[in-house]
């Protein structure tokens, strides 16, 4: 699942689903957040998450520019289909992308609760 925010208000939306999903029994598994570094090839907040029952997901936060710069190349760079080579090349690209990207308010508070 991926939720969408601005600038402004991505630290408190993803701050403020993570807390809502553990109060509502869903374990808080890893928290990966590249989106405050601007020198990260793929900028962005992916979040690790397991239900009570044992059902694993996964939930990203970005903004409208982290998710036009990155997620297209992200996807085709992570498929087994995609060559060393080609991914190699992808990184290069999304790493060249990524200082496009403003870095949100607060976004280092991200599942620091």
């Amino acid at each position: 699942y991926t939720m969408q925010g601005t600038e402004k208000n991505l630290a408190d939306m993803a701050n403020g689903a993570l807390r809502d999903l553990k109060n509502s029994g869903y374990e808080i598994v890893q928290v990966k957040n590249t989106l405050w570094d601007d020198t990260a090839p793929y900028r962005g907040i992916n979040c690790k998450l397991k239900s009570k029952e044992g059902a694993q997901i996964e939930l990203q936060f970005h903004t409208a520019k982290s998710l036009e710069v990155n997620h297209r190349l992200y996807e085709t760079a992570r498929k087994d289909s995609t060559s060393a080579a080609r991914r190699k090349q992808l990184n290069a690209e999304m790493a060249a992308n990524a200082k496009s990207i403003p870095t949100p308010d607060n976004v280092q508070s991200v599942g620091k609760f």
